[in-house]
């Protein structure tokens, strides 16, 4: 009986086996095909261009990503870009540098050497004149020649003149620069700060 209880059994198995096997077989078979479909998907493409020439350092982004209006996209490497900067920037600094030296004026050792150089012009004049005057005196006895005498006049003249262009550069340094030098220098810095800036972008 054991015998014939494990065939029914293996019979049995093997029905509900084979019959499930049909009955999946059917259903499957029942199923309406997948739909297969071709063509062509339209999506959203924008093309960028960047306002310089550079090359591409960095990508931020990968495909698939959504995007906010303004992200960075990449980041991009110039050594075009960065010399012209760098230009901009020694341009500043100098055009600021003038605008500080005509603020400032003349530096007080410049005041200094161009009082001395008054002080010499006005001894050097009155020395000329002292030899004028005796020139003269000696020329009107006619113990001078007038071309001597013509000669001492001249030096005269022209140490005196120089003394008067000594004293004009002395007032100038301890002046400073004019108003109008400081305003064209400040002017100037400013300039070149924005020019800098757009000239790089």
């Amino acid at each position: 009986m054991s015998s014939k209880t494990t065939k029914i059994a293996v019979g049995t198995v093997a029905f509900v086996a084979v019959a499930g096997f049909v009955g999946f077989g059917l259903w499957k078979a029942s199923q309406p095909a997948p739909e297969v479909f071709q063509g062509q998907i339209e999506a959203q493409e924008a093309d960028i261009a960047p306002k310089v020439t550079a090359r591409i350092a960095q990508i931020l982004v990968k495909e698939g990503d959504q995007i906010a209006v303004g992200a960075p996209l990449i980041r991009m490497d110039s050594p075009e870009v960065k010399a012209k900067l760098a230009q901009a920037t020694a341009a500043q600094e100098a055009a600021q540098a003038v605008a500080a030296k005509a603020e400032s004026g003349a530096r007080p050792q410049e005041v200094e050497m161009a009082r001395l150089n008054w002080q010499r012009a006005v001894a050097a004049a009155d020395l000329a004149e002292s030899t004028f005057k005796r020139v003269d005196g000696l020329a009107r006895e006619g113990l001078v020649a007038a071309q001597k005498r013509d000669e001492a006049e001249a030096n005269f003249k022209a140490s005196r003149d120089q003394a008067l262009a000594a004293k004009a550069q002395y007032d100038l340094a301890r002046a400073g620069a004019r108003s109008e030098d400081r305003s064209a220098a400040s002017a100037q810095a400013r300039q070149v700060a924005k020019s800098g800036s757009a000239a790089v972008w």
